[in-house]
C-alpha cells in the first residue's frame, strides 16, 4: 500500500467511524471533529474549533 493509498484509508475511516473523534493541539483546543462528533454533540466543525475540549463536558464535571 502506498502513501496515497494509505491516507485515502485514513480519510475514510476518519469519516465514517461510529464513535467520536476530536483532535486538539498541545494547548487542548479543537482542531479537528469527525461527522459522528456532531452526531453526538450537535457542534459543526466551525464551531468548535479554537473552542477547548472542557466546551465538551456537562456543567456537573467542569472544573471549578
Amino acid at each position: 500500500m502506498n502513501q496515497n493509498e494509505k491516507q485515502l484509508l485514513l480519510k475514510a475511516l476518519f469519516e465514517h467511524v461510529t464513535e467520536s473523534i476530536i483532535v486538539t493541539d498541545e494547548q487542548g483546543q479543537i482542531e479537528l471533529v469527525n461527522p459522528a462528533n456532531e452526531k453526538l454533540f450537535g457542534y459543526t466543525q466551525q464551531e468548535l474549533n479554537g473552542k477547548t475540549v472542557e466546551f465538551l463536558m456537562p456543567d456537573r464535571f467542569a472544573r471549578n
